[in-house]
């Protein structure tokens, strides 16, 4: 099973939904060269009752629709010409963005090490974060870093 490597990246201010899911999505896709198909999944959080099932992307619209709707918002899978790599849009507040979690499992990271971490730089300083973390498995303690406590040992990649 693969392992995989997650960047979090702190909002300056919390910003709604809106401000940051839709720029986000459109740089990828109009600077980044990110493609989202049907080769793609996306997931609402559902963190009351843990039910995150991966749902094939069929309308982008759609999608991106749902996720701004959801109060815990979601997680859009991209496919980048390095790899495919995953983020999650990360509340604290119904609605509210407060962190972007870029994820990308360990054969990617391994191909392609500086171009992800590339295009970190460039999430990073395109949208304003205040501090981006990475390490191997930060994925697993969301809620943890929802309420600002790390217990896993990371790296402060840019801040």
């Amino acid at each position: 099973m693969s392992e995989f490597f997650n960047t979090i990246g702190k909002l300056e201010t919390e910003s709604r939904a809106e401000d940051i899911l839709l720029p986000v999505h459109e740089y990828l896709i109009n600077k980044l060269n990110a493609e989202c198909n049907s080769e793609c999944f996306y997931l609402i959080n559902d963190y009351d009752d843990n039910d995150f099932d991966a749902l094939p992307i069929e309308d982008v619209e759609k999608m991106l629709n749902n996720i701004q709707e959801s109060p815990n918002l979601g997680n859009i899978e991209y496919i980048l010409p390095f790899g495919k790599i995953s983020i999650n849009f990360i509340t604290n507040n119904p609605f509210n963005i407060n962190y972007i979690m870029i994820s990308a499992e360990d054969f990617v990271i391994e191909k392609s090490r500086q171009e992800f971490y590339y295009f970190i730089l460039e999430i990073h300083f395109r949208f304003n974060l205040l501090q981006t973390i990475g390490g191997w498995g930060l994925g697993h303690y969301l809620e943890e870093i929802r309420q600002n406590i790390y217990p896993l040992k990371y790296e402060l990649l840019l801040s």
